[in-house]
């Protein structure tokens, strides 16, 4: 089931991730030919904003557990790239969704497996 849901985080936690995320002293590294941090991996948080990314999450999702939390960032192209539809992991169980969420306006999109 895919359910879209237009600004689902209030305007002052946009700013905060908007200002966090795209500062200059956020760390991204090049994973598989794309910038990524990971937030949550390995059962623990990676990063300085563990705290604020945490709270988040169970405020808005109330997680019964978390497997994984990443950012992605996609340079600005001339051209939309349309990256190979992959699974972030390779995880099977019926109880868990993903969530994606864009901090700023692209030109890009998600395209999903079932249309």
């Amino acid at each position: 089931m895919i359910d879209i849901k237009d600004d689902f985080f209030p305007e002052e936690i946009i700013h905060d991730l908007e200002y966090c995320m795209l500062g200059n002293n956020f760390a991204w590294f090049l994973q598989d030919n794309k910038l990524q941090h990971n937030f949550w991996k390995n059962n623990n948080f990676s990063n300085r904003y563990n705290d604020i990314c945490r709270a988040w999450i169970d405020m808005y999702f109330n997680p019964k557990a978390l497997i994984r939390v990443v950012g992605e960032l996609y340079p600005k192209t001339e051209k939309i790239k349309e990256w190979e539809m992959n699974p972030d992991i390779d995880w099977k169980h019926n109880n868990c969704m993903t969530s994606i969420f864009y901090i700023n306006t692209n030109n890009g999109y998600t395209k999903f497996k079932s249309g």
